[in-house]
């Protein structure tokens, strides 16, 4: 487009060059930018459907990245630039949020695709912290040295199965799976949630790998959660310490994550919504919560977030410390010592086969993916309980077995055989052995 010729001069703005327009998923409209500086030139997206309430801020954005729209005669000569523009038809496409994208998936720092599909992102202005936890870093290799440490520890391997359902959604119908790590505090649990975030990517903290990987605190506001939530979709959600915040606010986020969508509010256009797996991790149960909001005990809560105690006679969290002396040097030498190296290389991967499968035969993935779970809800529904008030939950147990069994098949994460079946069905045992003394006073 000629809007923006070398020759034309301006008093203001002549280090910024207008290139081209492109379009979003719900009708957004962009330009592509050309901002000139002291260092080599910088390409970014501006968003302009919204301008003309959200001119400020994102111009303030702009100058992070040396657009130097400071005075009031700089930013009028800009805004008159895109207006000169005029209606245009798109020449490429642009991805507001994380997840899938045509057939791309889109993650806060790369494009994944099998496909030559071009695709660029902009992200909302109000993110950039959000979106932190997407780096990547270290090898896979490296990242696989967890699978001998998981074996024998049934709360781990269940967290990383936990990891991989989030992407499940792209090739079949599935719930959403959330599951809550409970018990004492210093006792592993945060380390496991940390290890399965991995898969996805760290954030930083005073530029240092932050302690808890990816994950985030379930201690946030309302509007900080939501936007927590939506800015990992189709991925996983690793949210700490439960107990932290008001029993009647978790009570209301469990419901709220399960349903995938945020509140509803006047002053905005849209809300955020989200598809993901959870795991979280407190030192109340989900009956302690709901007693201490006054809730009901009810099936309904226990189905959407799901507990998994202490396994019985472990070190903590753990069963299996694999020569470590004590729980902690197992946790912070030698787990921390591979998630602060190696993070994120794996769910990049798990994306990219994914998206391959797709694209070569979906009916034959779907039904693969199916046949996993009808066999892990066969075995469970024989050895565990035939209950038709314990299907939902087997159910989610049995969409983590297939999230183990198609990264096994995909060489991502590989444990012995049958060691990530009997594992979820160890936590699923316990699952309902606590339910149960909950719910009708069982005592096994």
């Amino acid at each position: 487009m000629a809007t923006n010729a070398r020759s034309t001069a301006y008093e203001h703005t002549n280090h910024i060059r207008i290139r081209a327009v492109g379009s979003g998923p719900n009708g957004e409209r962009f330009l592509r930018l050309l901002i000139a500086g002291s260092e080599k030139p910088v390409s970014t997206l501006l968003r302009i459907d919204d301008l003309a309430s959200s001119h400020a801020r994102r111009f303030d954005a702009l100058n992070l990245q040396n657009a130097h729209l400071i005075s009031s005669p700089a930013r009028s000569e800009f805004s008159r630039r895109i207006q000169s523009v005029g209606p245009r038809s798109p020449s490429f496409k642009v991805a507001t949020r994380v997840g899938p994208f045509g057939d791309s998936f889109v993650l806060p720092d790369t494009i994944i695709s099998a496909t030559d599909e071009t695709v660029e992102t902009c992200f909302d202005d109000g993110l950039p912290d959000y979106l932190s936890w997407g780096r990547e870093g270290g090898t896979l290799e490296g990242w696989r040295h967890l699978e001998r440490l998981a074996v024998g520890n049934t709360r781990l391997i269940l967290a990383l199965g936990v990891a991989f359902v989030g992407p499940l959604r792209l090739i079949t119908p599935i719930e959403p799976v959330a599951f809550q790590l409970t018990g004492e505090g210093g006792t592993g649990k945060t380390t496991i949630g940390a290890v399965a975030s991995s898969v996805w990517g760290q954030r930083l903290q005073l530029g240092r790998p932050h302690p808890l990987c990816a994950g985030d605190s379930w201690k946030n506001t309302v509007n900080n959660l939501e936007r927590v939530l939506a800015t990992r979709g189709y991925t996983m959600a690793f949210l700490n310490e439960g107990h932290h915040i008001n029993a009647r606010d978790l009570v209301n986020a469990i419901f709220m994550i399960n349903e995938g969508q945020g509140k509803g509010r006047y002053t905005e256009v849209c809300r955020w919504d989200w598809f993901l797996s959870l795991l979280g991790t407190s030192n109340d149960s989900v009956a302690e919560t709901l007693w201490k909001a006054g809730e009901p005990l009810a099936r309904a809560a226990f189905d959407r977030l799901i507990d998994i105690p202490l396994p019985q006679g472990g070190f903590g969290a753990f069963e299996n410390l694999h020569g470590s002396a004590v729980a902690g040097d197992f946790c912070f030498v030698r787990l921390k010592g591979i998630y602060d190296v190696n993070y994120g290389v794996v769910g990049r991967d798990y994306i990219f086969k994914i998206l391959q499968d797709l694209a070569e035969d979906r009916e034959e993935l779907a039904s693969w993916v199916q046949a996993r779970r009808a066999s892990f809800i066969d075995v469970a529904t024989k050895s565990v309980s035939a209950d038709p008030d314990h299907c939902r939950v087997i159910g989610h147990f049995a969409t983590v077995y297939a999230a183990l069994q198609l990264a096994a098949d995909y060489e991502l994460f590989c444990l012995p055989k049958n060691c990530g079946g009997r594992a979820l069905l160890t936590c699923l045992r316990d699952h309902l052995r606590v339910t149960a003394s909950v719910l009708f006073g069982v005592q096994n």
